[in-house]
């Protein structure tokens, strides 16, 4: 029993230091760089992308991400990076191999990344449609299913790891 408390203690403690770490990071040497406007503009880009594939009428210049209708800027905040945090904050300090860690880190970035570009997307598309929804949709739901994903994200790959580590234990 005190061998349990002292792996969710310790993971717990990890998972904090790191996601403090990940924030001071992230505020000293991401946002605000000109690499981070690249990966904006890169994430403004593959919105259009995706909203041409509806109507064909979109179009990204400079961060902006227009349709006839409606337009937003995306800027910090809209990068994805704080559920991608709260991620990996649960991903490294999780006992497992680092190779099964790794792998966890790559799908689950690919999958939180993702799924910000078709948030962004999507709130153009609110914004046009709803206008009355964009704020809630902006500020509530959207950040909220994002932190929501990040965390079913992590325990799907808890699990798979937990149950290799059983399969691998029953041999």
């Amino acid at each position: 029993m005190e061998v349990q408390r002292a792996r969710v203690f310790f993971f717990v403690a990890g998972f904090l230091l790191l996601f403090g770490t990940f924030q001071l990071l992230l505020g000293w040497f991401v946002w605000g760089t000109a690499g981070f406007d690249r990966y904006l503009a890169w994430n403004t880009e593959v919105a259009s992308w995706l909203l041409s594939l509806l109507d064909g009428s979109a179009e990204a210049t400079d961060g902006t991400l227009s349709t006839a209708g409606f337009s937003i800027e995306v800027k910090r905040g809209c990068d994805g990076l704080q559920p991608l945090a709260v991620f990996f904050s649960g991903v490294l300090p999780f006992p497992a191999r680092w190779s099964q860690r790794a792998w966890g880190l790559l799908v689950g970035t690919v999958l939180l990344l993702s799924l910000n570009v078709v948030r962004i997307a999507s709130l153009v598309v609110i914004g046009e449609k709803f206008h009355g929804a964009f704020e809630l949709a902006h500020m509530t739901v959207w950040p909220g299913l994002l932190i929501l994903a990040a965390l079913v994200a992590w325990a799907a790959w808890a699990m798979r790891v937990l149950d290799a580590e059983a399969t691998d234990g029953a041999r």
